[in-house]
This record gives C-alpha cells, sequence and structure tokens, in this order.
C-alpha cells in the first residue's frame, strides 16, 4: 500500500510514490514543465493549464494503475492564478508567481500594487494572485465567462476530481489579502479593491479530501513551500529547515504571534510556520563563481569555478566578513550587500570564498532568532546537498548536525504525507513525519 504525491513545479512536474510500511520512494517521476506560452504583453509570465493538466493525468493514471495507491496528495507552485468557469473549466493561462504587470501603472498613474496598498493597508507583492487579479480586472482582462479564481494546484486537484475543491489556507495567503490570525481571506479587504469574496474558492485550514479520482481519495492541495517542510522534517515540531538553492529559507513551526524577521504562513489548523527568506541565497555563491568565472576567461581559462572554489574555502583560516543582501531584503529591497574587515593579510580568494559561505549562513541564522528552540536541523536544496563545506558551517553555527532527506523530492514527499493525514492514514503530521529517512 502507498501514497502518490504530485508536485507542479514552474520548470518540472514531479511525482513520488511512497511505501506506508517504511516510507521509500517505490517511483519517483520528473517531467519537463514546458507549458510556458511566449507572449509580447509587458511583465506578462503564463503557462498553459491544459498542458499541466494532461502532464499530470498521463502520470496519475500510470502509477495509479502500477501502484495499490490509498491516497493522492497534490502541491505545487505558489502565488499564481487562473480562472474558471462554471462547469469548472479553465478559461485563461496560469498567471504565474513571476508576473510582473502589478508594477505597470494604471490610469491612476499609479501600480496595481500601490493601489491595493492604499485601499486596504495590505502589502500584496508583484506576483500575487490578488495583485495579478486586480491588474486584469482593471485592463479587462478577466474572462467573461470566468465564475472563479484559485491556483494551479486547486485546478489540478478539480481536474482529478472533476469540481473544484476548497482552497487551502497555505495556497489561499500565498494570494494576498489574507487574515493570517483567522485562516481566510479579509472579506472587507476583498470589497474595497472590487473582488467578490464569491469569488474565490471557500478556505480550509485543515488536512481534508476533496474528492475521488478512480475509486482514490485526493486531498486539497497544499502549498509547495509547506509540503516540503512536511516532506523533510520528520519531527514538525521540533524541526529548522534550511534550504538553499537559487534563494534560501530558513523553517520552523510556530503558532500565531507576530514576528521580527519572519514571514508567518499557515501550515495545519492552529500551526503556522514561521519562514524567514533571503533573496539572494544560493545566487550569492553563483555571483561569485561568475565573478571567478570571467577572471579565467581572461586568462584563457574556460570551465565553472565550484570545484576551485570548494577546494578554495577549505584552505581559508578565516573567512572574510560577507554580507550577502545582494538582492536585498524583503523589508529592504534597496539594501546593498558588502565584504569588510578587509587587511593586507586577509584579502584572499580561499577567505573571500568562505566569507560568502558564511555570510549566507548568517543571513539565515538571523532570521532564525524568531524561531524557538529545536534540536533537528534539516537541510535541502542544491546548495546544500553540493556543499559540505556550507553544510559544516550550518552545523556550527545553529549548534546541531544538519540532516538532508533520502528522497530528493521533499514537496511530492510532503504531498504523499498531507494526503495521508487527510485520509486519516496518519493521526498527525508528527506520526506522517515518522516516514521520513535521512542519509
Amino acid at each position: 500500500m502507498c501514497i502518490l504525491g504530485i508536485d507542479v513545479g514552474t520548470t518540472t512536474v514531479s511525482a513520488v510514490v511512497i511505501s506506508l510500511k517504511d516510507g521509500e520512494a517505490l517511483e519517483s517521476v520528473t517531467v519537463k514543465n514546458d507549458s510556458f506560452i511566449q507572449t509580447e504583453k509587458k511583465g506578462e509570465r503564463i503557462q498553459s493549464v491544459e498542458k499541466i493538466a494532461e502532464k499530470v493525468q498521463t502520470i496519475a493514471r500510470d502509477l495509479t494503475e502500477k501502484y495499490d495507491v490509498k491516497s493522492i496528495g497534490v502541491t505545487g507552485q505558489m502565488h499564481g492564478i487562473l480562472y474558471y468557469d462554471r462547469k469548472g473549466r479553465a478559461v485563461s493561462p496560469l498567471y504565474t508567481w513571476q508576473d510582473e504587470r502589478a508594477l505597470i501603472p494604471l490610469s491612476s498613474g499609479k501600480t496595481s500594487v500601490e493601489e491595493i496598498k492604499e485601499l486596504t493597508g495590505y502589502d500584496v507583492p508583484s506576483g500575487y494572485g490578488l495583485a495579478t487579479h486586480y491588474y486584469n480586472v482593471k485592463s479587462g482582462l478577466v474572462p467573461k465567462e470566468a465564475v472563479g479564481l484559485c491556483t494551479i494546484g486547486d485546478y489540478i486537484v478539480c481536474s482529478l476530481i472533476g469540481l473544484i475543491p476548497k482552497m487551502h489556507a497555505s495556497n489561499g495567503a500565498s494570494l494576498g489579502l489574507f487574515n493570517l490570525k483567522l485562516n481566510r481571506f479579509d472579506e472587507n479587504a476583498l470589497k474595497a479593491v472590487g473582488i467578490d469574496p464569491k469569488f474565490i474558492p471557500p478556505v480550509t485550514s485543515s488536512a481534508r479530501i476533496a474528492g475521488i479520482y478512480n475509486g482514490i481519495p485526493v486531498s486539497v492541495a497544499i502549498g509547495d513551500n509547506q509540503a516540503s517542510f512536511i516532506g523533510s522534517v520528520s519531527d514538525v515540531d521540533n524541526g529548522i529547515l534550511l534550504n538553499v538553492g537559487t534563494g534560501s529559507q530558513v523553517s520552523a513551526t510556530t503558532e500565531y504571534k507576530e514576528l521580527k524577521h519572519c514571514e508567518l504562513r499557515p501550515l495545519l489548523g492552529s500551526k503556522y510556520l514561521a519562514v524567514g527568506c533571503s533573496l539572494c541565497g544560493g545566487r550569492a555563491y553563483a555571483l561569485l563563481e561568475k565573478f571567478f568565472s570571467a577572471f579565467a576567461r581572461e586568462l584563457g581559462v574556460e570551465g565553472e569555478m565550484y570545484s576551485i572554489m570548494e577546494k578554495l574555502a577549505s584552505t581559508a583560516k578565516e573567512p572574510l566578513k560577507v554580507v550577502t543582501t545582494f538582492s536585498g531584503t524583503r523589508k529592504n529591497p534597496d539594501l546593498k550587500g558588502r565584504i569588510e574587515d578587509i587587511d593586507e593579510e586577509n584579502f584572499t580568494p580561499s577567505a573571500l570564498t568562505l566569507g560568502f559561505i558564511h555570510g549566507m549562513i548568517d543571513e539565515l541564522y538571523g532570521y532564525a532568532q524568531d524561531l524557538d528552540k529545536k534540536t533537528l536541523l534539516v537541510g535541502s536544496g542544491n546548495g546544500i546537498k553540493r556543499n559540505p563545506i556550507l553544510v559544516e558551517c550550518a552545523e556550527k553555527k545553529f549548534g546541531a548536525e544538519l540532516k538532508i532527506p533520502r528522497n530528493n523530492e521533499e514537496a511530492s514527499v510532503g504531498a504523499c504525507l498531507f494526503a495521508g493525514v487527510s485520509l486519516g492514514l496518519f493521526p498527525s503530521l508528527a506520526s506522517a513525519g515518522k516516514l521520513i529517512r535521512y542519509n
């Protein structure tokens, strides 16, 4: 007996079948999400909903015919939206989280982001679904037959079960104008920007079954950030997750409370995730590699420099002080990175490389000051899996051994475990987490 988890990412669609006996991945599938639609419209980033749904249908059919699947979980890229008609059919492309049209000035001279802030008091960034929807409304781009909007995860569940499901709070909060304390959309804020609350599916903060696919229960879709946490941290109440990829995050569970450094995101019921996001993250290390590569090319040497950088960092006595906020922060987008305390002795390539690694971990550790005391430290993302010196630095900074999940598709695994809780196969996320194995 097993569970199927499906993750609709921006560039790939992945799935994993997890054994209920021991948590082993019986099969993993990843296909390219080549559904982007070419457009000449400024700031528009859209994907074909039909193409994505076809890929998921093929994966679901093949894997459920091959295995004794007891439940199906779905996760996927957050923030983006699509429109559907009365029959639950998509009548628009997927406007992805990368869509930037909410930063285009409207007839008032202000952007959608600015007008929403003035009307509601909420900060709804560009790419968040309700900022995108506001722009579409103002620009006359909402299809006439549209009766509602949802995330791609919600629509994939709909394509499996035949009806639009409830929207999980993890996805709802990613759209904007969401009351975190009450775990529901702020109806007054919706009305202030001209959105009928009925245009958005009802919201649930629980794990629940949405419907049936070929006799198999399918859970409501959960946000990919939350799914990755669930699929990585075996003890959700006692774990911290470090993810270092293109960006980087530090996450841990908490109750509802005001945070100084981190964002609060719904997880399950009254449980939330505190998430600290570094906008540059792993790109900081890539930026240094680009610097070294450019110099090497001038010397006639081609190729990537990461292996050399690892060697350099391993020989450094002390790191330079590097602040890796090269892309700013959410609270201060104009903030710059910097390199400090340089003298004649320490200005070396090895000290600089080690300084970048320390800077990436220091930034995450700064966000972690919002987190409660935890003893389990888990790492994910290629930045961690491919950089042992970064792992060593994280372990020293956080004071714990860093564990790396055996299965690389953490979001798909999280969707599996969430589906298991939805069906009652596990009484809680803590119980489901016992299936997670570490290298």
